[in-house]
């Protein structure tokens, strides 16, 4: 039965008491939350990045040289005791008519590998894999188009520019989305990165080395065990690698002389090609020139030969048909002659006989007449008519013989003057037949040398006109090639005296060896570490404050529950009741309401702000979703503050009390002895207050306990909620500061070492074009310092103006503190205000710098600038040339815009960049990005904190407004009887809450003065400084909050008390 009974009182103060229990387990599970939750936060990130980073075995160190890793560089390297050595090529670009900088990586299957989002990796030089963040522009199947700037020989890196994307990708050394670097492209700032297969990079030389290391994979990347296990095999490194770069660099220069001397020789080649190509055109235009007038001439002779020959073969012709005629005229009189004498002959040989038979017939009758004549017979008349007749008969026979012999002569003549005639038309026509044979063939002999003189004219004239049309075309090309040809000899030579004038500008390469959070592109790396340090800071400050809050009230609160139960435990003891089942009641009463507040507020700190933090940083970064893990030890001590801020002091107080008799127990506690105040000893001021205000002062210092409990209980929430609304203002008026006070420069233009004469004119040009507002020639160095244990090395920014009255023109070095302008004095430098922090240095201490190479220079601090990002040392030109030992030149330039906005910045920053002759750019916005990020995922944990602030102070007030209730509600009863109104009642007693909330936030500013500069120690990352000014949200926030909160308990009390017995209440301790 006792057990029953002792149970059934243990379970009637847990429904006596509701609002207490409640109130207790919102206090634990507020304390265990923010300490679980912070102390898990940092754990969770650094073990999702390093499970990340293993996966793709992310490599520890990277090597890059300045002039490339060639094969002894290579032979070296592989000697360093790594797990995977892999090379690899990169390649800044821009898109095509885009300035957005794109990083082209080889693929590496080893280390650093990629993760693959979508798609697949390239496998042919025609395929790309783009990041992941590029899907929204770029699909699988598009194709992308770079712009690659040559080099001074006029080359590309690349083979080709245009590829097919295939995949996308996530890398583990670039894990920012929104700062992934300064880029050698586009605006200076990279803005993506791809990958492609090795053989697209056209290079002798690989580009950069990544080491992975055995032992460092099993560590926590952001660990001191992993830095130290890094720096020893760094250090390695740099061992086998410090006699390499006077190595390289003899190699080099000897590498560069044979280059110059076969680009002299090939010059003067071309030259001499050039020149003989002039040479043998013109000697082809005179060749061309006397060709024409050799056929012109030959023309000419062809021509008159021609003529001459017509006019021989006209003249022949017409002595032929002179002769032809003649010949028939000749033809035709022997013809004519040939007829007539044939007619005369035909008409002699018809007379002859006649003319015979008549001579016969004459003889005949000049015998019969001679024998007349003879014959003696005859008479003379006979004789005489004989003889006269023989006479007349004699005469006709001679006449007819003459007549015959006349004829047959004229025949004869005749027949001789035709065969004369005959002969010589036989002649005349065998000479006309000659002649025309000879005309005919003189005729063809003419033609055929006209038709040889024309064809060997026209093969004359087509082998001029060949050679003419051959001339004009290589005439045509060489005009339209010289200007280029020309061009082409004027850049060569330009080329060469660059080349000459860069190789006595040549340096000793460097060999920078880095680790993760030093590599290109590992901002991201070095944020997403920095946000879980300033997690895990703040989990060795918040919480802790937070939690010593809570367990304090609920240590008063189960104090007070205790000494409510006095009269109880009289009871339970005089019912015989152990004390050790006396004190169940108590115990199990603070174990129930530890346990239940601190498992919801393990469990949403397992949970809940881990995946607020990750929202926070998720959107600027590529790693995966954080993973959440158990982590029993600060489970474990979360429960046992719990324990000891509920069980214990239940635990001490019931036994103290039980070490009373149960009769002394079931009486009430005297009230303590009354006595003076202070303020009754002053009796004008004391007699000048009323009753209530005497009343109010008398309890003040009546009640000390709950008083410093009140003030503790409020001060404890308004210093929590001012810490975190100065944490809030410091981070986000850094960048405000920083770029809209201070720095008025909107980027940094670098020059080349070897930059030309027209290259600087080309730059000098631009600096003066519109958009510029002014600009300064400085002296512009980028080097490091490590000032912690890792050997992680910090970015330093040195800079020397060449006129350091104009520096305030462009960059303010004032003190943070009275904003005193520090000038540049000879023999010391300005260092910002967070280098000289993390060196733990002050005006007056040496500092030590380090160069690319590793080589030391010391600066004696004259003064100690405001600044909030970055690292930067300001000296002027003597002190430059004391330092470094060398003449102050300029190679850089300060840039001011008229227009300011991001988008002309990176306008402008990529005209400049697409200049010869520049190094780089740097602009602000990088260093924006990274304090936007940080600032974005501390402003929301800072968010978390301040809610967790509030409603630690509402149940604060709540709870020690209803202990004060509580413990005075007797009194109160008394004088709401003696006729007080209700306000009055409520008054009487909130009248000291309100004082004593007034003491508590004004105590609660200054201690949360102190914790939010000790934040501001602790938090912010090696490179980030926090303003520490507090700004009026901390103070106006706090003051409103608390005193809603107070307000709305005020109502709470009235309406309370409206309700409350007070006749009750007076019998209760009956």
């Amino acid at each position: 039965m006792k057990k029953l009974a002792l149970r059934k009182e243990i379970a009637r103060s847990f429904s006596k008491s509701k609002s207490r229990f409640i109130s207790i387990i919102c206090l634990m599970a507020l304390g265990s939350f923010a300490l679980v939750g912070l102390k898990v936060t940092g754990p969770d990130m650094r073990t999702s990045g390093e499970h990340y980073f293993n996966e793709h075995n992310t490599a520890d160190l990277s090597v890059i040289a300045s002039y490339g890793l060639d094969q002894s560089d290579q032979d070296i390297i592989n000697q360093a005791n790594a797990d995977v050595i892999a090379y690899g090529y990169l390649k800044d670009v821009t898109i095509a008519n885009e300035d957005t900088a794109i990083r082209v990586f080889s693929n590496t299957k080893d280390v650093s590998t990629y993760e693959l989002t979508k798609g697949r990796f390239p496998k042919t030089d025609q395929e790309i894999a783009l990041q992941n963040n590029m899907q929204e522009t770029y699909h699988i199947g598009d194709t992308i188009r770079f712009h690659e700037k040559k080099d001074i020989s006029g080359k590309t890196v690349l083979k080709q520019h245009h590829f097919k994307v295939v995949g996308f990708i996530n890398s583990t050394e670039i894990i920012s989305q929104v700062n992934e670097g300064e880029s050698t492209a586009g605006t200076g700032e990279l803005r993506h990165y791809a990958t492609v297969i090795p053989t697209v990079f056209d290079s002798d030389v690989y580009m950069m080395a990544r080491l992975s290391y055995a032992d460092a994979k099993q560590l926590d990347p952001y660990s001191d065990a992993y830095a130290k296990c890094v720096l020893k095999h760094k250090n390695e490194l740099e061992d086998l690698l410090k006699t390499q770069p006077q190595a390289r660099f003899t190699s080099v220069k000897a590498n560069v002389q044979k280059q110059l001397d076969e680009g002299k020789n090939y010059l003067e080649t071309s030259q001499r090609t050039f020149e003989d190509t002039k040479q043998q055109l013109d000697d082809a235009s005179q060749q061309l020139q006397a060709g024409k007038q050799e056929l012109a001439n030959q023309q000419a002779v062809y021509n008159q030969a021609i003529l001459d020959g017509q006019q021989q073969l006209d003249q022949a012709k017409e002595v032929l048909t002179n002769s032809e005629a003649t010949l028939q005229q000749g033809n035709i009189a022997y013809q004519n002659n040939l007829r007539a004498y044939q007619s005369k002959l035909n008409t002699f040989n018809t007379n002859k006989p006649m003319i015979e038979a008549q001579i016969a017939n004459l003889e005949a009758q000049q015998q019969q007449l001679l024998a007349i004549i003879n014959n003696p017979e005859a008479s003379d008349e006979q004789k005489n008519q004989a003889s006269a007749t023989l006479i007349q008969v004699q005469a006709g026979i001679v006449q007819y013989q003459n007549g015959l012999r006349e004829t047959e002569a004229q025949l004869q003549a005749a027949k001789a003057k035709l065969d004369v005639a005959a002969s010589e038309i036989q002649l005349g026509e065998r000479q006309l037949q000659q002649g025309k044979q000879t005309y005919d063939d003189t005729q063809a002999t003419f033609l055929a040398q006209k038709e040889s003189g024309a064809t060997k004219l026209a093969e004359a004239s087509q082998l001029l006109q060949s050679k003419t049309m051959e001339f004009e075309a290589k005439q045509a090309e060489f005009a339209s090639k010289r200007p280029q040809i020309e061009k082409e000899l004027a850049d060569g030579k330009s080329k060469l005296s660059q080349m000459e004038e860069s190789f006595d500008e040549l340096e000793q390469p460097t060999y920078a060896i880095q680790s993760r959070k030093e590599t290109p592109g590992s901002q991201g790396y070095k944020i997403y570490g920095s946000i879980a340090s300033i997690v895990d800071s703040l989990a060795n400050v918040f919480p802790i404050f937070l939690y010593f809050v809570a367990a304090l009230v609920t240590f008063t609160t189960m104090t007070r529950f205790v000494d409510e139960e006095r009269i109880n435990l009289g009871t339970l003891k005089a019912l015989g009741y152990e004390n050790k089942d006396i004190r169940k009641k108590f115990t199990l009463y603070g174990l129930l309401a530890a346990l239940i507040g601190t498992t919801i507020g393990i469990i949403l700190g397992h949970v809940l702000l881990p995946m607020i933090v990750y929202q926070a940083y998720k959107i600027g970064f590529t790693v995966p979703k954080i993973e959440l893990h158990m982590y029993p030890g600060v489970s474990i001590v979360a429960i046992i503050l719990s324990l000891i801020s509920a069980v214990l002091p239940a635990y001490m107080v019931a036994s103290r009390e039980l070490k009373s008799r149960p009769s002394i127990l079931l009486q009430p506690k005297a009230p303590k002895a009354g006595s003076k105040i202070l303020l009754e000893r002053i009796k004008p001021l004391w007699s000048s207050l009323s009753f209530t205000q005497k009343v109010t002062a008398r309890n003040l210092f009546r009640y000390k306990k709950r008083a410093f409990m009140t003030i503790f209980g409020v001060c404890g929430a308004v210093t929590l909620l001012f810490a975190g609304f100065s944490v809030q203002h410091s981070i986000s008026g850094i960048g405000e500061r920083q770029f809209g006070s201070i720095i008025k420069y909107d980027m940094i233009v670098a020059k080349d070492s070897t930059i030309q004469s027209k290259q600087q004119e080309r730059l000098d040009k631009q600096l003066e074009t519109s958009p510029i507002k002014r600009n300064m020639p400085i002296n512009f160095k980028e080097m490091s310092i490590s000032p912690n244990a890792s050997g992680d090395k910090q970015d330093v920014k040195i800079i020397i103006p060449s006129d350091a009255n104009k520096l305030n023109d462009y960059i303010r070095l004032d003190t943070r503190k009275g904003k005193t302008t520090i000038n540049l004095k000879d023999g010391g430098v300005i260092v910002s205000e967070r280098l000289a922090k993390s060196l733990d240095a002050t005006i007056g201490d040496t500092i030590t710098i380090q160069d690319a190479n590793n080589k030391n220079y010391q600066m004696k601090i004259n003064g100690i600038c405001e600044m909030y990002m970055g690292h930067f040392v300001f000296m002027n030109q003597s002190t430059y040339q004391q330092v470094f030992k060398e003449t102050y030149t300029n190679n850089a330039y300060f840039v001011q815009l008229h227009d300011r906005s991001i988008t002309n910045a990176n306008k402008q920053a990529a005209k400049f960049v697409d200049l010869p002759g520049i190094k780089g750019v740097v602009q602000n916005t990088t260093l924006i990005n990274q304090i936007d990020t940080i600032v974005h995922a501390l402003d929301m944990i800072m968010e978390v904190l301040i809610t967790v602030a509030a409603l630690l102070a509402v149940v604060i007030l709540y709870n020690l407004t209803n202990i004060n209730i509580s413990e005075r509600i007797r009194e109160l009863s008394t004088i709401k009887v003696l006729g007080f109104y209700d306000k009055e009642v409520t008054m009487y007693i909130y009248r000291e809450t309100i004082i004593l909330t007034i003491i508590g936030i004004l105590t609660g500013f200054a201690f949360g003065r102190f914790l939010h500069l000790y934040i501001l120690h602790v938090v912010p990352p090696e490179d980030v400084m926090f303003d520490p000014t507090t700004g009026p949200n901390g103070y106006l926030v706090s003051i409103i909050l608390v005193s809603i909160v107070t307000f709305i308990l005020g109502v709470f009390v009235n309406r309370k008390l409206r309700k409350e017995d007070m006749l009750q209440a007076l019998k209760s301790v009956d």
